[in-house]
């Protein structure tokens, strides 16, 4: 053999070795690339299921919430249809007396803790008798027993219409 040929068999053969090192190199770097990607792909969907159960767990006490909120308002429009028949009573919030809150009725959050352990704080805002067209609000909020889920409910309507 010429010494040229073993020349080029030794060039050939560098270039061969040269180039089996640079797709080792490619390979190490896709399996590197693919893992992370299959890891990051794995954090996202851990995160969203994670979200998922804690919002499922959110619908229990958003439902414990916005019942304690219904029973407050019941509370409240109770207490005022009690009371709205008795004018007379100068302890209440009728004519010619002012506009009155709940705070002029402390009996009116007596018991507001349901046996679920969700509560409920009722409100009353009441016009003077004298004022025609005067709206009235009831409304109550509701709270889960963790007092994380507020849920809150409102009814007004109009008192001593006008002509």
């Amino acid at each position: 053999m010429s010494p040229i040929i073993d020349m080029q068999h030794i060039a050939r053969d560098a270039r061969l070795a040269m180039h089996d090192s640079r797709s080792g190199q490619t390979m190490i770097l896709l399996v590197t690339l693919m893992g992370g990607m299959l890891m990051l792909a794995t954090a996202v969907s851990g995160l969203l299921m994670f979200y998922q159960v804690q919002q499922s767990g959110d619908a229990g006490r958003s439902t414990a919430a916005i019942y304690a909120a219904d029973a407050g308002l019941e509370r409240a429009i109770s207490f005022y249809w009690e009371y709205s028949e008795d004018p007379a009573d100068p302890g209440k919030c009728w004519a010619p007396n002012p506009p009155c809150n709940g705070d002029d009725f402390p009996e009116l959050n007596v018991d507001s803790t349901l046996p679920n352990g969700a509560t409920f704080s009722p409100e009353l805002s009441i016009p003077p008798g004298t004022v025609q067209n005067a709206v009235t609000t009831l409304s109550a909020i509701g709270k889960d027993s963790a007092g994380r889920t507020v849920r809150s409910l409102q009814t007004t309507f109009i008192t001593n219409p006008g002509p």
